[in-house]
């Protein structure tokens, strides 16, 4: 039998694992509507770019969106390669604000895969993180 100290730890390390998981979520929790995490980058101070890999078992998306937490972020510029090598790029620059978010970017065409997505940015602190969702 648990002692009350074990169940307490127990209980503890549960909601802290549930509290981390929920601050970007798996897709629905956060944004509703079907939302799938296809990945999250952390980025740094200053001016960078970055690559997120998508492999090709998360399926074939009508849209993205990005979310942001830890601090403000300049996107600069986008760029969605597809799983057949063409690419798409939304106009797209925004400023978005510690836990922000940004609108649905409808991809061009019907469900398609995604090979990666790069990102161009600027941020002022380290700590930063934005996840990127498809549906």
């Amino acid at each position: 039998m648990l002692k009350t100290t074990q169940r307490l730890a127990i209980v503890v390390a549960y909601l802290m694992t549930v509290g981390c998981a929920a601050d970007f979520g798996s897709g629905g929790s956060i944004l509703g509507g079907s939302w799938q995490r296809l990945g999250i980058l952390q980025v740094g101070p200053g001016n960078d770019h970055d690559t997120l890999s998508v492999s090709s078992d998360a399926g074939q998306f009508r849209e993205i969106r990005l979310e942001v937490r830890g601090g403000p972020v300049e996107m600069s510029d986008m760029v969605v390669t597809f799983g057949d090598g063409s690419t798409f790029k939304p106009n797209f620059r925004s400023r978005f604000d510690e836990r922000s978010r940004s609108e649905e970017i409808d991809l061009p065409g019907d469900r398609r895969f995604i090979r990666q997505i790069d990102v161009t940015y600027s941020a002022s602190q380290s700590g930063v993180t934005f996840a990127i969702y498809g549906r």
